[in-house]
């Protein structure tokens, strides 16, 4: 039970909910089903969903059934993969 390790020592869920978590999905990334569960749930399209991981077989997967993928390499990087996105992660100045 990582996730539960991960919860223990950082308390993500005072910033984000553990929505999805592959144990109690019966599934794992990246078998597709997880994605499909994850955009069904949502009842969203998959082209609307953006889907970061460390494992680029993981990305590959999401990016396959129509997600926009990006591989997390660190902190930096993510906030320029995100602002091609245009999600941007500071606030902008508001044009004049």
């Amino acid at each position: 039970m990582w996730w539960k390790r991960i919860e223990d020592k950082l308390k993500i869920s005072e910033y984000v909910e553990w929505t999805f978590v592959s144990c109690q999905e019966g599934v794992r990334k990246p078998d597709e089903k997880i994605y499909k569960i994850v955009s069904d749930r949502l009842k969203m399209q998959p082209s609307d969903l953006v889907f970061i991981d460390d494992s680029a077989a993981n990305v590959e997967a999401a990016r396959l059934l129509g997600w926009k993928g990006i591989v997390f390499r660190d902190a930096d990087q993510l906030k320029k993969d995100l602002a091609i996105l245009g999600i941007f992660t500071t606030p902008q100045e508001k044009c004049q």
